[in-house]
């Protein structure tokens, strides 16, 4: 287990450890969710890895949902606000 505060920290721990799942919020600070999410989705198949991909936020929109989707994120959790 280990947590990232940055897209790039966390593109740089998945290049270097293999991980059964990876959680990221689609609002990080450094990078725009979706760019994260291709990032991500890009490189478990270049190496053919078994990693699930889940993305998760408060914001999401039809149109994210769907581009997240179509890069091969595997699950998108929606997080309630109250």
């Amino acid at each position: 287990v280990s947590t990232h505060h940055t897209a790039k920290s966390a593109f740089d721990a998945f290049e270097k450890n293999n991980y059964d799942i990876i959680i990221s919020d689609l609002g990080l600070p450094d990078m725009n969710g979706t760019d994260h999410f291709k990032l991500m989705t890009s490189r478990r198949n270049q190496l053919n890895l078994p990693t699930r991909i889940v993305a998760t936020s408060a914001h999401f929109s039809q149109k994210s949902t769907n581009e997240l989707t179509k890069l091969g994120v595997d699950n998108i959790i929606e997080k309630y606000c109250l």
